[in-house]
């Protein structure tokens, strides 16, 4: 197949290049999912850059476990029994400027990971404030980073991927006509059309009956006149 008849034929793509750029469904969700990924990621480093301000910069206090509040997670499935019970610890402390303040953890666990009346670092600040372990300071942060690390990892694989795997030619069919990047002349495969049927036509073309050979691909196909004339000059091609 000469450079002239790949450029016009509608079958004959090239696969090299991003392969989710020719499919509108996978390039949304490529899209979605790598805006995801950064999404989540640096909010995982916003939160961990809070809190590494809070341990540079904040107070501390020594606070007292007064409560807990229990938060009922459902399952997916919303079945009862894969419910699962956390326990928030409510802490109260007393700050330098004398008042009694009283806060929530914002990491829960089962079983409870203090109990009441326990001695916590309480570390604060006009903006926030928290318990000081790695829980409360890096957990939320980890994870988000974690989540969103693996979501830019994995499209960044799916790039690499489609940019870097061994050019081939991608085949499409319409109906069964195949073009072939390897082959100097391009094959002629229609399911309506038999060898004995392909050889009435090419007598029809070798004696220059062209509008016979369209009629008679019409009449015995079913095809519309267009079609129909697009497989005899196909097929008058091989000749």
């Amino acid at each position: 197949m000469n450079r002239h008849e790949k450029s016009q034929s509608p079958v004959f793509k090239q696969r090299r290049g991003f392969f989710v750029q020719k499919t509108p469904m996978i390039f949304f969700l490529f899209v979605i999912f790598t805006l995801l990924g950064s999404v989540l990621f640096f909010w995982g480093v916003k939160e961990g850059l809070s809190s590494l301000h809070l341990l540079r910069s904040a107070q501390k206090a020594e606070g007292k476990v007064v409560g807990f509040r229990e938060s009922l997670s459902e399952s997916p499935d919303r079945d009862p029994q894969k419910e699962t019970l956390s326990y928030f610890p409510k802490v109260e402390f007393v700050s330098d400027h004398g008042g009694v303040q009283k806060f929530e953890g914002q990491t829960g666990s089962n079983p409870p990971a203090y109990s009441v009346g326990e001695k916590v670092v309480v570390l604060y600040s006009s903006a926030q404030v928290k318990i000081k372990n790695w829980e409360e300071l890096w957990l939320r942060s980890t994870a988000l980073m974690g989540v969103g690390f693996v979501l830019l990892l994995g499209m960044g694989g799916v790039y690499w991927f489609s940019r870097n795997r061994p050019a081939s030619a991608l085949f499409i069919q319409e109906p069964s006509l195949t073009f072939r990047q390897t082959s100097e002349t391009p094959s002629f495969q229609y399911p309506e059309m038999n060898e004995a049927f392909k050889k009435e036509l090419e007598v029809l073309l070798r004696r220059g009956d062209k509008i016979e050979a369209i009629r008679r691909v019409k009449e015995k196909t079913g095809l519309d006149l267009k079609t129909s004339k697009e497989r005899v000059e196909e097929l008058e091609k091989r000749l």
